[in-house]
């Protein structure tokens, strides 16, 4: 029994030695196995093939381990080595093209840096056509000065593939725009004449960045008449969205787009109405000492419809046009976004400080919430450009027909508040302030404290004046609502005609 034991041990040995003499890759590294699928693939609609898909890899080696991947698309060279074994990947078309296959491969390296036979799989795509429409349209069909349009361009296979936007007016030629663009701009070259003509466009990036002016004017807007517009993309393979048009229960939206008449412009951000609205005081006193006329906004009425959705803007670009503009408002606030934290001036502030970065003049009318407003300044957008360090921290009243006090009569009348006959209230909440340096004093008034405790002198400044000491100032603003200190109609008169026809020309 021992004896044939050792016999067949000694057989064993001896083919195996036969086995290792005959196989020339005894003793060496064996190469390591690599394989690929689609773990799933997401459809862009039920009529496209693949648009973006979810690849995952595994590697095994019979003598040791894998330590990482490369891979490589449609013959490229491939990647450094990675230990991830999927991802989530994009494919982008050649220009041109709407169908392609798309040839992936891996290979698995394993610890002694042996490389697997690429495993390959072959991936037809078809390219989905990309998309685009408007949003946050105006919601009024007439605009003063200028159009703005925000849209949307998406990509089922990945907004990079955007490629180009394009817009037309009123059925006219195509115009280019940045594939960066999310709104556009649209002021005529000459918004004061009527007619057919060019217009400056801009656009802006996001809906709240810089505008910027493209060099080409677009032909066609027609100021003083209805406008209609209609958008459409292309991607990378030049496939084209459908058309785009601005609808309103599935009929084509025109704006009327109104001429600029005017060097003056008010902004009317007040939310009082009826007869005590600030309209009833100071229309008949513009026409008056006027004549020249003014354009108007009215910012809050009809729920806010007139609010430019791209507020800043459509506004800065609007003052823009004006040499002259008139800010009255009172706790209103944004109303046409979710947003509606800052006050509608705060809001606005942006581009009434560029209005006098630019030299141009600015009448500021501006009551402020009773409430918690002596804690606005200094951190508010405010700050930047109304000349005022702080409000009084207690707020006071102006009694009826109380004399509002010039601090400048030679150059400003005395004015006084409004009587009850004239429908006047006691105005309750009043924000006296202290100036800037850079500012002056203009107008005080006596003002009643807390507790019935009247400022023996009107010396508490509820106007004032930039640049300080300045023969014609650029800024006049008051903390007060201006039209309620109108009870002397001839003085009021005066300080407007001063204001508008002397030191803002």
């Amino acid at each position: 029994m021992r004896y044939t034991l050792l016999v067949l041990s000694v057989c064993l040995l001896v083919l195996q030695a036969c086995s290792r003499k005959d196989d020339p890759n005894a003793g060496l590294n064996q190469k390591p196995l690599a394989k690929v699928n689609v773990k799933d693939v997401t459809l862009a609609d039920p009529t496209n093939l693949i648009s973006t898909v979810r690849l995952f890899w595994t590697g095994s080696d019979a003598d040791g381990f894998v330590r990482g991947f490369r891979l490589s698309v449609n013959g490229g060279p491939y990647t450094s080595l990675i230990s991830r074994t999927d991802s989530l990947f994009r494919f982008t078309l050649t220009a041109g093209d709407t169908i392609q296959t798309i040839v992936f491969r891996v290979v698995a390296i394993d610890n002694l840096n042996s490389e697997s036979e690429p495993a390959e799989i072959r991936l037809p795509v078809r390219n989905s056509p990309p998309r685009v429409s408007f949003n946050a349209l105006p919601k009024t069909d007439t605009l003063l000065g200028v159009i703005t349009l925000p849209f949307l361009a998406t990509d089922p296979d990945g907004d990079e593939t955007l490629d180009s936007a394009f817009i037309r007016l009123n059925g006219g030629a195509w115009y280019a725009l940045p594939k960066t663009a999310a709104a556009i701009y649209l002021l005529a070259a000459d918004p004061r004449t009527a007619g057919v003509q060019n217009a400056r466009v801009f656009y802006s990036n996001t809906l709240s960045s810089q505008r910027i002016l493209l060099p080409a004017q677009l032909p066609g807007l027609e100021v003083g008449g209805s406008n209609t517009f209609e958008m459409r993309v292309t991607d990378l393979s030049r496939t084209s969205s459908p058309l785009a048009q601005v609808l309103d229960g599935g009929r084509v939206r025109a704006f009327f787009l109104r001429r600029i008449t005017s060097d003056l412009l008010l902004l009317d951000a007040h939310n009082t109405r009826g007869v005590f609205a600030p309209e009833n005081k100071y229309f008949p006193t513009l026409a008056r000492v006027y004549p020249a006329g003014f354009d108007y906004i009215d910012l809050t009425g009809n729920g806010g419809q007139n609010q430019p959705p791209v507020f800043v803007n459509t506004l800065g670009l609007l003052t823009e046009q004006y040499p002259k503009v008139f800010w009255y408002s009172d706790e209103a606030r944004l109303t046409n976004t979710i947003d509606n934290t800052q006050l509608l001036i705060e809001t606005a502030s942006p581009f009434l400080a560029a209005h006098l970065s630019a030299g141009r003049k600015l009448l500021v009318s501006a009551k402020f919430p009773d409430a918690g407003a002596r804690v606005l300044f200094p951190a508010t957008p405010l700050s930047g450009w109304l000349p005022v360090d702080s409000l009084q921290s207690q707020a006071g009243r102006i009694n009826n027909r109380s004399l509002i006090v010039s601090l400048d009569t030679a150059r400003y009348p005395n004015l006084r508040s409004l009587s009850a006959g004239q429908g006047g209230v006691i105005q309750q909440g009043v924000d006296t302030f202290f100036p800037s340096a850079q500012a002056d004093s203009l107008y005080a008034g006596p003002i009643v404290w807390t507790g019935g405790t009247q400022n023996p002198r009107p010396t508490r400044a509820i106007g004032g004046k930039a640049p300080k000491g300045a023969a014609k100032p650029s800024l006049i603003f008051f903390t007060v609502d201006l039209d309620r200190q109108s009870g002397d109609e001839a003085a009021f008169d005066r300080f407007f005609n001063n204001v508008l026809n002397r030191d803002f020309n």
